[in-house]
């Protein structure tokens, strides 16, 4: 097994703003009103601390990054600019996530990672192990978003080990997850399930809500990639819902995509452009180029089908300029695959073998015996790892609910005791109200034959 060296080796290839900060601007930042904000902006403007400016930023940063794009992107730069002037090693780590995660939501997967890269550097300098399984994550995000399976593997499953020795059952589960949509990519759709199975029973295990919206979406596609349409479908509506329920954006537009593509195999290409317009408003909120293009892709196959050949090219081609752009090789495969159907359903046969050796050669390219086998070799022993993960989780997550039955249960014990000493307590004072009522009575009486006897 490789180590962390390696991996990173492998690389090369005013007061307002003060409240603001003290509140905790990364998680209340949603529950300002634009005039709120719009203060904010202005007292940025005036404040005099650096490190206060730096975290604002960075919140408002993340206030825009689906409002304003532009706007959060301009933020973010501003906040990198000060960690790098003030040589703050946590405002480079918080700026340079910031900036990776727009990055990677405007679809420009390379300079995520290199922000992603980066900050890695930045956190094993550091020996920020929590933030090392982080990074791991993200970079491999950006390999496999660019069609780099192997590397994505690879740093999947670094995040996983490292994870699992800090005890993060959350960043491990993340990473099981991750690891299975490897495998769907690399067609071992048997495989792949059974990491989403685990990821579920794990989430559920964790209270990982999100990762339940995750998993439906997951699960969705192996299933229409399988051609087991109904199950597809039930797994991408659950996905819409859960994702829609928890405000996911950032995964919003590939659940539609997918549905998109179900709809299609169905032949009900107006709720199959119905989505992929939908995707597609989303990634235009925050200029994503590369979802656009995958999107588009999608319509085109749906413009073959109609005839429509002069536009499905068009849109073809805009897409095949996108992944040249990004160096995605996946999108330039499917892009190839398109174009030869396409030649193909024209009667241009030549031209549509001329684009089948293109797909072909990218293919052998991206999915060689070599790097399968590899993969392979280090999944059983991956497996086994996560099988003892996932049994301690459970196991630990059982005990907690047995543990929460018994306390309810002796809770429901001390109320039945409480009530009944209640019943008993009011039943003793209503008897002895009784009594004192029947003495008083008495006392009266007796009171009134002596006055009758005088």
């Amino acid at each position: 097994m490789f180590t962390l060296e390696v991996a990173v080796v492998s690389l090369r290839k005013g007061y307002i703003v003060f409240i603001f900060t003290c509140l905790g601007l990364l998680t209340i930042q949603h529950s300002f009103s634009q005039g709120e904000i719009d203060s904010l902006e202005n007292a940025l403007k005036n404040s005099s601390s650096d490190s206060l400016r730096l975290k604002t930023l960075i919140g408002l940063s993340k206030y825009f990054q689906y409002k304003d794009f532009l706007k959060a992107g301009a933020y973010s730069a501003q906040a990198l600019e000060i960690a790098r002037k003030k040589n703050w090693n946590w405002g480079k780590s918080q700026a340079l996530s910031q900036a990776g995660y727009l990055a990677t939501i405007n679809g420009d997967h390379s300079s995520a990672m290199r922000y992603d890269n980066e900050k890695l550097q930045l956190v094993i300098s550091n020996g920020d192990s929590t933030a090392i399984a982080q990074s791991l994550n993200d970079i491999g995000n950006d390999y496999i978003e660019l069609g780099k399976y192997d590397e994505a593997y690879y740093y999947f499953t670094q995040s996983y080990r490292i994870a699992r020795q800090l005890n993060d059952s959350l960043k491990m589960t993340i990473a099981i997850f991750n690891t299975g949509t490897v495998l769907t990519e690399l067609g071992q759709y048997d495989l792949a399930l059974d990491h989403f199975k685990v990821n579920l029973n794990l989430s559920k295990a964790i209270d990982d809500l999100d990762g339940i919206a995750y998993y439906h979406d997951a699960m969705g596609d192996v299933y229409l990639r399988k051609k087991e349409l109904a199950k597809s479908k039930d797994h991408l509506m659950q996905a819409l819902k859960f994702i829609r329920e928890r405000n996911l954006t950032v995964i919003e537009p590939k659940a539609l995509k997918h549905l998109a593509q179900l709809y299609f195999e169905k032949k009900e290409t107006d709720k199959a452009l119905a989505y992929y317009d939908t995707a597609v408003h989303v990634y235009e909120q925050t200029d994503n180029k590369f979802g656009i293009a995958e999107a588009n892709l999608g319509i085109s196959q749906i413009l073959i089908e109609q005839g429509a050949f002069d536009n499905a090219q068009s849109l073809i081609k805009q897409s095949l300029e996108t992944a040249n752009q990004f160096n995605a090789e996946r999108m330039e495969i499917d892009c190839y695959k398109q174009l030869s159907e396409l030649a193909e359903k024209r009667g241009d046969y030549k031209t549509s073998l001329a684009f089948h050796k293109n797909v072909k050669q990218l293919e052998d390219s991206m999915f060689s015996h070599e790097m399968i086998e590899k993969i392979f070799q280090d999944q059983l022993r991956f497996k086994t790892e996560t099988k003892d993960f996932e049994i301690a989780v459970l196991s630990r997550a059982q005990t907690e609910k047995e543990t929460e039955l018994k306390r309810e249960e002796f809770l429901r014990n001390v109320l039945v005791v409480v009530v009944a000493l209640t019943a008993i307590l009011l039943f003793t004072v209503y008897r002895s109200g009784q009594r004192r009522i029947r003495i008083n009575k008495m006392l009266i009486e007796h009171q009134e034959e002596i006055r009758s006897g005088v």
